[in-house]
């Protein structure tokens, strides 16, 4: 039964693991919506998304991937903070009322 508990557990944790990473195979990189659809729209105006172009190397704190050329990525206006687009907007979309940036906790839209 341990054997069988375990073998569950990584299958979840993989799954996981993979979901978060998968930001690459997406190709649109639109927001997902969840019911806060205006909050959402309101995010993408003041946060445009761009293009990582390289230069001072960092990675994304909410999937924790290093970003790499040609990465669609969005640099929050208030604090500053950039993730992958699709990170980002996942977070965002999550998030029912007020998000907050995934590393300060600052408000974002």
């Amino acid at each position: 039964i341990a054997a069988v508990v375990g073998i569950v557990l990584i299958s979840i944790i993989s799954y996981v693991v993979v979901s978060l990473r998968s930001h690459t195979d997406d190709a649109g990189g639109g927001s997902e919506t969840s019911g806060n659809e205006e909050v959402t729209q309101e995010f993408d105006r003041e946060n445009p998304m761009t293009v990582f172009r390289g230069g001072a190397n960092g990675e994304c704190s909410i999937c924790l991937d290093e970003f790499e050329e040609e990465d669609q990525v969005r640099k929050l206006s208030g604090c500053g903070h950039q993730f992958h687009a699709t990170c980002v907007d996942r977070w965002v979309a999550s998030r029912s009322r007020q998000p907050s940036c995934p590393t300060c906790r600052g408000q974002i839209v």
